[in-house]
């Protein structure tokens, strides 16, 4: 392919993952206004799985088509800050109709199934990683105020060690985010030794955001309750801040 949306980038195998995220460390390359296309599923169980934008020069900037496939058995540890499959999906970047399974431990902040930051778009995703937070942080991807989410799904299980913990998004930084049909369905817990934690299903910190149609049939657990300042099915911690800020919005959204 060439890039077009008619003719997108093609990833059938582990080495074109692989090249393509190292290409993106070498060469900057955002893939701005670009697609690139998911062909099959790709196993990488037993096999060396490189995230994208790792090198974290880049925010993925292209169009990412999933085609309704999945990463299979993706296994690796953070090694900074706002990692994921994808570390930072960028404000004109989108990932779509993907499913990713496998596991991630991190002992840095903001690590995420999908993204550790996402500014722009996912939509039709569904997370199957186990995220095991082994030191402070938040756990779940940090979101701004760009943030788009559409019919995206948590089913792997999350534990924390500290601070915040979500299946969707661990902080929302900005005003802004929209979380529009998004599901929580696995175990979210938080063992941490510290005061002032907070876990939930979907958020675990936001400031102003909208969320339609979303729902938590989760669990959402903390070892000590003692420890912890908010918990919640939909969102923990939500701040409204300036004279000029509106109330967070909730739609049809349940938790059970």
């Amino acid at each position: 392919g060439d890039g077009t949306e008619a003719s997108p980038y093609l990833i059938s195998s582990v080495d074109d993952w692989n090249n393509m995220a190292s290409y993106i460390e070498e060469t900057q390359t955002t893939f701005d206004g670009q697609f690139v296309k998911l062909t099959n599923d790709i196993d990488f169980a037993e096999k060396t799985f490189v995230p994208m934008c790792n090198g974290g020069v880049s925010d993925f900037q292209g169009t990412f088509l999933g085609n309704g496939k999945s990463l299979k058995n993706i296994s690796f540890a953070t090694t900074t800050v706002n990692q994921g499959v994808f570390r930072v999906i960028g404000a004109r970047g989108t990932v779509q109709d993907l499913t990713i399974t496998g596991k991630i431990t991190t002992k840095f902040a903001y690590t995420g199934g999908f993204a550790g930051a996402l500014k722009g778009t996912l939509k039709n995703c569904v997370n199957l990683v186990d995220l095991t937070s082994t030191s402070g942080g938040y756990v779940a991807g940090q979101a701004a105020a760009t943030a788009r989410l559409l019919n995206c799904v948590n089913r792997g299980n999350i534990t924390a060690k500290n601070n915040y913990a979500a299946g969707i998004v661990a902080q929302a930084v900005a005003d802004g985010v929209v979380y529009n049909q998004c599901a929580n369905e696995g175990t979210i817990l938080n063992n941490g030794t510290t005061t002032g934690q907070c876990v939930a299903g979907i958020v675990a910190y936001s400031k102003q955001a909208q969320f339609i149609e979303c729902r938590n049939t989760g669990k959402i657990l903390a070892s000590d309750s003692t420890k912890v300042s908010a918990l919640a099915g939909i969102a923990a911690q939500l701040f409204c801040e300036g004279e000029n800020s509106q109330p967070s919005y909730f739609k049809n959204c349940y938790n059970t």
